[in-house]
Protein backbone atom coordinates (compact mmCIF):
# COMPACT_ATOMS: atom_id res chain seq x y z
CA UNK A 1 0.00 0.00 0.00
CA UNK A 2 1.51 3.69 -1.06
CA UNK A 3 1.12 6.57 1.10
CA UNK A 4 -2.24 7.28 -0.93
CA UNK A 5 -3.77 3.87 0.03
CA UNK A 6 -3.62 2.65 -3.18
CA UNK A 7 -3.21 -0.98 -3.99
CA UNK A 8 -2.86 -2.92 -7.15
CA UNK A 9 -6.19 -4.81 -8.03
CA UNK A 10 -5.99 -8.67 -9.16
CA UNK A 11 -7.21 -7.58 -12.54
CA UNK A 12 -4.13 -5.52 -12.75
CA UNK A 13 -1.84 -8.29 -10.82
CA UNK A 14 -3.18 -10.98 -13.26
CA UNK A 15 -2.22 -8.69 -16.22
CA UNK A 16 1.18 -8.60 -15.14
CA UNK A 17 1.78 -12.09 -14.64
CA UNK A 18 0.37 -12.61 -18.33
CA UNK A 19 3.30 -10.24 -19.57
CA UNK A 20 6.06 -11.99 -17.82
CA UNK A 21 4.77 -14.76 -19.80
CA UNK A 22 3.45 -17.36 -17.11
CA UNK A 23 0.17 -17.65 -18.88
CA UNK A 24 0.12 -16.54 -22.04
CA UNK A 25 2.23 -14.42 -24.89
CA UNK A 26 0.81 -11.26 -23.65
CA UNK A 27 4.32 -8.60 -24.17
CA UNK A 28 2.06 -5.35 -22.62
CA UNK A 29 0.01 -4.02 -20.36
CA UNK A 30 -0.85 -0.52 -19.13
CA UNK A 31 -2.42 0.74 -15.48
CA UNK A 32 -4.19 3.29 -14.69
CA UNK A 33 -5.97 4.44 -11.17
CA UNK A 34 -9.16 3.73 -10.78
CA UNK A 35 -12.15 6.43 -11.05
CA UNK A 36 -13.28 4.94 -7.65
CA UNK A 37 -10.02 5.11 -5.16
CA UNK A 38 -11.36 1.88 -3.39
CA UNK A 39 -10.45 -0.08 -6.67
CA UNK A 40 -6.85 1.19 -6.99
CA UNK A 41 -4.70 0.27 -10.06
CA UNK A 42 -6.60 -1.14 -12.67
CA UNK A 43 -6.03 -2.14 -16.43
CA UNK A 44 -6.04 0.41 -19.10
CA UNK A 45 -5.05 -1.66 -22.25
CA UNK A 46 -3.70 -5.11 -22.59
CA UNK A 47 -1.67 -6.41 -25.83
CA UNK A 48 -4.00 -8.63 -27.77
CA UNK A 49 -1.54 -12.07 -27.83
CA UNK A 50 -3.23 -12.82 -31.07
CA UNK A 51 -1.61 -9.93 -32.49
CA UNK A 52 1.94 -8.92 -33.83
CA UNK A 53 3.77 -7.34 -31.22
CA UNK A 54 5.78 -4.13 -31.85
CA UNK A 55 7.09 -1.91 -29.42
CA UNK A 56 5.49 1.19 -31.31
CA UNK A 57 2.50 -0.58 -31.39
CA UNK A 58 2.76 -0.67 -27.61
CA UNK A 59 4.05 3.48 -27.56
CA UNK A 60 1.46 4.64 -29.90
CA UNK A 61 -1.00 3.26 -27.17
CA UNK A 62 0.25 6.31 -24.02
CA UNK A 63 -2.06 8.81 -24.59
CA UNK A 64 0.33 12.12 -24.22
CA UNK A 65 -1.19 13.58 -21.41
CA UNK A 66 -2.61 10.30 -19.40
CA UNK A 67 -0.45 9.01 -16.50
CA UNK A 68 0.03 5.47 -16.66
CA UNK A 69 2.29 2.72 -15.15
CA UNK A 70 3.28 0.10 -18.11
CA UNK A 71 4.66 -3.45 -18.38
CA UNK A 72 6.08 -4.68 -21.00
CA UNK A 73 7.97 -7.82 -21.74
CA UNK A 74 10.77 -6.02 -24.40
CA UNK A 75 13.36 -8.49 -26.69
CA UNK A 76 16.17 -7.27 -28.09
CA UNK A 77 19.74 -8.63 -29.41
CA UNK A 78 22.21 -7.21 -27.19
CA UNK A 79 26.00 -6.06 -28.19
CA UNK A 80 27.18 -9.79 -27.98
CA UNK A 81 24.54 -11.04 -30.42
CA UNK A 82 22.61 -12.90 -27.89
CA UNK A 83 18.45 -12.47 -27.95
CA UNK A 84 17.33 -11.31 -24.60
CA UNK A 85 14.27 -10.50 -23.27
CA UNK A 86 13.35 -7.88 -20.12
CA UNK A 87 10.44 -6.56 -18.42
CA UNK A 88 10.39 -3.30 -18.06
CA UNK A 89 8.22 -1.49 -15.79
CA UNK A 90 7.65 1.96 -16.84
CA UNK A 91 5.66 5.19 -14.85
CA UNK A 92 3.88 8.03 -17.28
CA UNK A 93 3.33 11.06 -15.49
CA UNK A 94 3.47 14.29 -17.80
CA UNK A 95 4.37 17.32 -16.70
CA UNK A 96 1.33 18.73 -18.15
CA UNK A 97 -1.61 16.14 -16.33
CA UNK A 98 -3.49 17.48 -13.44
CA UNK A 99 -2.03 18.19 -10.24
CA UNK A 100 -4.14 15.42 -8.17
CA UNK A 101 -3.26 12.91 -11.16
CA UNK A 102 0.55 13.52 -10.58
CA UNK A 103 0.61 13.64 -6.81
CA UNK A 104 -1.54 10.18 -6.52
CA UNK A 105 0.76 8.77 -8.98
CA UNK A 106 3.70 10.08 -7.91
CA UNK A 107 2.62 8.53 -4.44
CA UNK A 108 2.09 5.09 -6.06
CA UNK A 109 5.37 4.39 -8.00
CA UNK A 110 6.57 2.71 -5.06
CA UNK A 111 3.80 0.60 -4.41
CA UNK A 112 3.64 -0.22 -8.27
CA UNK A 113 7.08 -1.66 -8.56
CA UNK A 114 6.82 -3.56 -5.04
CA UNK A 115 3.33 -5.51 -5.56
CA UNK A 116 5.29 -6.56 -9.49
CA UNK A 117 7.69 -9.20 -8.25
CA UNK A 118 10.27 -10.58 -11.31
CA UNK A 119 10.46 -7.18 -13.51
CA UNK A 120 13.99 -6.47 -14.45
CA UNK A 121 14.03 -2.60 -15.42
CA UNK A 122 12.08 0.62 -14.41
CA UNK A 123 11.83 3.70 -16.39
CA UNK A 124 10.76 6.59 -15.25
CA UNK A 125 8.44 9.18 -17.57
CA UNK A 126 7.53 12.57 -18.05
CA UNK A 127 7.66 13.32 -21.78
CA UNK A 128 6.70 10.73 -24.55
CA UNK A 129 10.47 10.83 -25.75
CA UNK A 130 11.25 9.05 -22.33
CA UNK A 131 9.24 6.06 -23.84
CA UNK A 132 10.70 5.87 -27.43
CA UNK A 133 12.33 2.50 -28.28
CA UNK A 134 16.04 3.92 -28.34
CA UNK A 135 15.34 4.81 -24.56
CA UNK A 136 14.29 1.81 -23.78
CA UNK A 137 16.63 0.03 -25.51
CA UNK A 138 19.59 1.61 -23.88
CA UNK A 139 18.31 0.73 -20.80
CA UNK A 140 17.72 -2.82 -21.59
CA UNK A 141 21.58 -3.25 -22.45
CA UNK A 142 23.19 -1.58 -19.33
Amino acid sequence: MSMAGITMSQEALDAFEKVQGRRSKCRWATFKLAKKADDGVVVGEIHDEKEEFSYKQFADTVEKNAPRFAAVLYEFDAADGSHKEKVVLLSYIPDDAPVKQKMLMGSSIEMFKKSLIGWHKYQQASDLADLEEKAILKLCST
